[in-house]
């Protein structure tokens, strides 16, 4: 269905918008930028951030299967119903997650959140070149938050189901 198709290609897009967010601008330009036609190979960097994406874009599907597979087995829930009510679940804990960064947490709970999320949501690639303090520098906070709620949200989702709260 397509709400499940179409997030491989919404993260795969988040994560090249935060590459060029996070990354300096000179860097991302030398790192990032690539011209098959003057150059019979793209940049090191650029190859391995690119399979770091679909790495993640890779785990996320195979969660996303396991979640509709489970609800369809448990309950004898259509797949495409199980595949809407999933988008929608993770959507609604997205936006409870975003409200608590912006106003129901302390500095120190939200930084330990979002520290420890990041560690796990950003492919290693611009952890290892940035930091979490360079990207954090760099990158606006509501950008960051939105990366933060989407994982938890998912994760939470994929593991927990669609009843879970």
């Amino acid at each position: 269905k397509d709400a499940s198709t179409n997030k491989g290609g919404v993260c795969s897009s988040s994560l090249e918008v935060f590459s060029a967010l996070a990354l300096p601008e000179q860097e991302h330009a030398k790192l990032m930028t690539y011209d098959p036609e003057s150059a019979a190979e793209p940049p090191e960097f650029y190859a391995t951030y690119v399979q770091q994406i679909l790495d993640i874009v890779v785990e996320n599907a195979r969660q996303e299967f396991r979640a509709i597979w489970a609800c369809s087995r448990k309950d004898g829930m259509p797949k495409v119903e199980a595949t809407r009510k999933l988008s929608i679940k993770i959507n609604q804990m997205c936006d409870s997650i975003q409200e608590q960064l912006r106003s129901g947490m302390t500095e120190q709970e939200k930084q330990q959140l979002v520290y420890s999320v990041l560690l796990k949501a950003v492919p290693p690639l611009m952890i290892d070149n940035l930091g979490l303090d360079g990207i954090l520098a760099r990158v606006p906070e509501n950008y960051v938050g939105s990366i933060v709620a989407a994982w938890v949200a998912s994760r939470f989702v994929y593991q927990y189901g669609i009843e879970a709260s």
